[in-house]
């Protein structure tokens, strides 16, 4: 890649991006091709003297760099030693030495020999005075400082874990299922050792492009995503390692990260949907492939983890702007695809359900058991000011023009009951819902009848929707979010006969939204 004299000139109309890639967890600017970050102040030298880029072409490159905020090389934040590799940083094979509180790093042995005699006074230190590592650096020259990095993302130190062997192609490491919280019959330490050495699928290998968005998942999505602190862990280091075995679910983490990028950078919101989109699709094709078939033990724990990424995807991307997010995707189906997953779920986890609800998930499981067993215990009648009665009261009477017929008000009725419920649920709550929670309160128990009666947009599906989105306003803090509840109550107003729209006054006023 690299020339004798250092010099490496792009094409004259190169878009920036294609050069430059900001890593906002660590605040620098790295040049793809050379392969290090530049120095806040040398960007324009940079491009001039190794890019030849000058000054009739150098604007749209300064403006680029200029939307971003950059570290000096001492204020860098560097990466932790249990994570991967930062995307477009060469990896280097080096040596860390073991004096107690010291850490050196350099990237030859002798080097390493020549620290022990300057700093440990030792002119003869054993091997074992130092360990094989793999590292990076940000910067070049006098600003030069080697961190530590992964193979494989692992968890911090406080973690335990049942470790396989590394290789060079940033595979898969198996972790021991340490929980956060007792669950029945909890598998045995032989068990586990038992499963850590079954055979596993195809490894997967990431290129820069795919680094760069696992990365980004790893340092700043996976906070998003996850429910509570005791469910960071999964998405942060259980979910990306299981991706790296499962296709499916590392497509879906790397879709995520890359909606996530499209919203923290509008200038580039369409590169990054696109690549978003891209990796979806790849995701969804391989996850159909998985559940036409019964799902396995070694699998489950990846489709688990896959449901929760598809409600973050359907609700961050641009695709669902002007459609209700639960309805059908085709004329023939009264279920969007994402909640005919989520939907059916235990069903196929089917006999593997223990093994997964034991297993690494079992944070995501507990918190979702907990909603449900609230819901369920909930009476329907039990708090007054979310009392679902007054929603029974837009059942219009028998001899009206709009009357519906018996079984759409007994769907309707059953499925408001259940909306009050949710309401109530909330209340009982008392903090902020979380987007799983607000899943599983009321879609999740919503019947096949009803979800018939929304995809055809009957009226009586569309006024408790209306009503649902005063719920779901409780997730605008969510990036992923936005104003989609807001945007889904002005589509069924305008979806609602004229003669109706008296029924969505609340849920308009709550929103505080003009039609």
């Amino acid at each position: 890649m690299s020339r004798s004299d250092g010099v490496l000139p792009v094409p004259f109309n190169l878009p920036p991006y294609e050069l430059l890639h900001y890593l906002p967890a660590h605040k620098v600017l790295i040049c793809k091709l050379c392969q290090y970050a530049i120095q806040p102040a040398a960007i324009p030298r940079h491009l001039k003297d190794l890019h030849h880029i000058y000054r009739s072409h150098r604007r749209p490159f300064i403006e680029y760099a200029s939307q971003y905020t950059l570290s000096e090389p001492s204020e860098v934040v560097l990466p932790q030693a249990h994570e991967f590799p930062v995307p477009f940083l060469p990896v280097e094979d080096g040596v860390s030495c073991d004096a107690e509180g010291c850490g050196h790093l350099c990237v030859t042995v002798k080097r390493m020999k020549s620290h022990w005699t300057t700093v440990h006074h030792s002119a003869t230190p054993e091997s074992r005075s130092w360990r094989n590592v793999k590292l990076q650096t940000f910067f070049r020259g006098n600003q030069l400082q080697y961190f530590e990095v992964s193979e494989v993302l692992t968890p911090p130190p406080d973690h335990e874990m049942i470790p396989k062997q590394s290789e060079r192609d940033m595979n898969y490491r198996d972790v021991q299922n340490e929980y956060d919280s007792p669950m029945p019959s909890p598998p045995s330490d032989n068990t586990l050792a038992q499963q850590a050495q079954q055979p596993r699928g195809p490894r997967i290998h990431l290129g820069p492009n795919e680094m760069e968005l696992l990365n980004h998942f790893t340092t700043s999505t996976y906070e998003s995503v996850a429910s509570n602190p005791g469910t960071e862990r999964i998405w942060k280091t259980i979910a990306p390692q299981l991706g790296m075995e499962h296709p499916f679910l590392m497509h879906g983490i790397l879709a995520c990260a890359a909606l996530h990028l499209a919203h923290l950078y509008p200038d580039h919101r369409y590169e990054y949907n696109l690549r978003a989109a891209n990796h979806q699709d790849q995701a969804l094709s391989e996850f159909r492939k998985v559940v036409s078939v019964p799902v396995t033990e070694e699998n489950g724990n990846a489709v688990y983890a896959f449901t929760h990424l598809l409600v973050i995807h359907v609700f961050a991307s641009d695709g669902y702007e002007d459609s209700l997010l639960l309805t059908g995707d085709s004329e023939g189906d009264s279920l969007p695809q994402w909640l005919h997953f989520i939907r059916n779920g235990c069903t196929m986890l089917g006999p593997v359900w223990m093994s997964v609800a034991t297993g690494p998930m079992r944070s995501l499981i507990s918190k979702a058991q907990a909603t449900l067993e609230c819901v369920t215990d909930m009476m329907a009648w039990e708090a007054i000011e979310y009392d679902p009665r007054p929603l029974l009261t837009f059942i219009p009477p028998f001899e009206s023009e709009f009357a519906w017929s018996e079984k759409v008000c007994m769907t309707y009725f059953k499925a408001a009951i259940e909306l009050g419920k949710a309401f109530s649920c909330v209340e009982d709550i008392g903090s902020a819902i979380s987007t799983w929670d607000a899943m599983h309160m009321w879609p999740m128990r919503l019947t096949e009848d009803f979800m018939i009666l929304l995809h055809e947009w009957h009226p009586s599906a569309l006024i408790l929707l209306a009503h649902y989105c005063v719920l779901l306003q409780g997730l605008k803090g969510q990036w992923y979010f936005k104003d989609r509840a807001a945007k889904m109550l002005r589509v069924i107003h305008e979806r609602l006969d004229d003669r109706l729209r008296w029924t969505l006054h609340w849920p308009i006023q709550q929103l505080g939204i003009s039609v």
